[in-house]
């Protein structure tokens, strides 16, 4: 009788115990790499998106301002150099309309240029460049600005008659977690003023 009681008690074995841990290890090491995955992936995606939001709002607001320059007749803004915009390490400065200037609106002297990795403005509403407004950020701490180039062709002032021509080049990649490969985007586009800078007859 007692043997037959004893037949039924046999508990697993360590060979059992060990199969099992192993079988949940593995689904445990799966699961987990699918989820590290999925965030990953989710990382990448908002970064991206964050890249792309501020380079729309970057080159409409740039390009917006220097559609409106327009030649500097003082050379005050542009430093004397004769040229609708004046290039100086990585910046340009330029006269160019604002609605909120004065009463009416009136051309004040802005700049562009890169600081601390964020793309900054700067402007004078006294049209000379002593920028007493300070510099506003652009950019924000959502993405690094790699680095920010302006350059400028055409000059009808200096007899090439072709229309003053500026081309933007940057480079953003996003902030905080960093994930390989990281993200990454290199914008150049060119544009020129809106009104035509030719003397009139």
């Amino acid at each position: 009788m007692n043997n037959n009681k004893n037949k039924y008690q046999y508990g697993l074995s360590l060979v059992e115990v060990l199969t099992a841990f192993a079988v949940f290890g593995i689904i445990s090491v799966s699961l987990m790499s699918i989820f590290t995955a999925s965030v990953n992936t989710q990382t990448v995606i908002l970064q991206n998106q964050a890249i792309m939001n501020e380079t729309n709002y970057v080159l409409d607001y740039m390009g917006r301002v220097i559609r409106l320059a327009k030649y500097d007749e003082t050379g005050a803004c542009n430093m004397g150099s004769g040229n609708n915009y004046y290039l100086s390490s990585g910046s340009i400065q330029f006269l160019s309309w604002d609605q909120t200037a004065g009463a009416s609106g009136a051309y004040v002297c802005r700049k562009f240029y890169l600081s601390s990795n964020k793309i900054m403005e700067a402007f004078s509403p006294s049209g000379d460049p002593d920028f007493s407004r300070g510099g506003i950020e652009l950019t924000s701490s959502q993405v690094k600005v790699e680095s920010l180039n302006f350059n400028v062709t055409g000059n009808p002032r200096a007899g090439d008659t072709i229309q003053p021509k500026v081309t933007i080049n940057f480079k953003l990649t996003p902030m905080g977690r960093r994930i390989q490969p990281v993200p990454e985007i290199t914008i150049q586009t060119s544009l020129s003023q809106r009104n035509l800078d030719a003397d009139t007859p």
